[in-house]
């Protein structure tokens, strides 16, 4: 298995580098706020949002069509509606999480709409859950390696919807659809006050610097800059033999009021999984309505119980 971490380089740009990166990380920050406020109140996103599926033709259609408002160009519209997405997709699964615990203490007939996406989405856009079910169902086992487990989820899940009267489904899709809308109504929207640039290899190259001090030399696309401008940064030894030892990936750039900017340099790194054995292992869960299930099947609603707790 592997994890990937980031190590940093420091630079200080001239006056006239610093004010173009100030320009475009501003130019990138209200284009990634105005993505926000498009997606987050248009249920046609909340599947994907749910899915963090930001290779979705309705995302990506919405990215060229708001292309046409600013002059950063694709690449970095791309990056930015991809950041969204990633932001979006936990602020509606903090929303549904929150929905997920009233309906499991008060409504518990109608969990199973809350717990699926599929019948979240079916709820909120008021769609035909049964043939949704279907198709889900139709898609799984035309795959060449269907999931058993999978199949007879929705499977289960089909037979329960089709014991229900259209009546009583249509009572529960509007009473989570209701129940989510509220709440996301009421919650504060992601505000992204000052947005990292997001750079890939279209956006930025990092060079081994042989004229400068510095270690290195970042080469970064800027808003009405015709080449790419040059940023020295220096890191500490131990970053240095990290960068040189492992695989890096896109880089991030910010700046602040003094000039001086941070680039984030991603690296993955394989390290070996350690065996666990499950013998005498108790896992908890830390609920949303109660303070913590045990997989022995002890609830505890109040701290005072888990001060008790002896673990059995």
């Amino acid at each position: 298995m592997s994890e990937t971490k980031s190590v940093f380089l420091y630079g200080k740009p001239t006056a006239s580098k610093a004010n173009a990166l100030l320009a475009t990380q501003k130019a990138y920050t209200n284009l990634v706020n105005t993505f926000i406020e498009k997606m987050a109140i248009d249920h046609e996103f909340l599947l994907d949002l749910l899915n963090n599926n930001n290779q979705s033709p309705r995302i990506r259609e919405l990215e060229k069509q708001v292309r046409k408002s600013h002059q950063l160009g694709s690449a970095y519209g791309q990056n930015a509606i991809d950041m969204v997405v990633k932001e979006l997709h936990n602020h509606s699964v903090r929303i549904r999480n929150k929905v997920y615990g009233y309906v499991q203490q008060h409504l518990r007939d109608m969990i199973d709409y809350i717990s699926f996406k599929s019948l979240l989405n079916a709820s909120v856009k008021n769609l035909d859950e049964i043939q949704i079910v279907k198709n889900i169902l139709e898609k799984e086992k035309q795959k060449k390696k269907p999931s058993p487990s999978k199949i007879e989820e929705f499977e289960n899940l089909l037979g329960k919807l089709k014991s229900l009267t259209e009546e009583k489904r249509t009572f529960y899709k509007e009473t989570v659809s209701t129940l989510f809308l509220e709440n996301l109504k009421y919650s504060r929207l992601p505000f992204i006050k000052n947005a990292p640039l997001q750079l890939d290899s279209r956006l930025s190259t990092i060079e081994v610097s042989h004229s400068t001090k510095e270690h290195f030399i970042v080469f970064v696309k800027l808003l009405g800059e015709k080449d790419r401008v040059a940023f020295p940064a220096s890191t500490s030894r131990n970053s240095l033999r990290r960068i040189n030892q492992y695989k890096t990936g896109s880089l991030t750039l910010t700046t602040n009021k003094n000039g001086k900017v941070r680039i984030g340099v991603p690296f993955t790194k394989k390290i070996k999984k350690k065996a666990i054995s499950k013998k005498n292992i108790l896992s908890m869960d830390a609920g949303i309505t109660d303070l913590i299930n045990t997989n022995t099947g002890t609830l505890m609603e109040h701290f005072k119980e888990w001060v008790n707790f002896t673990g059995s």
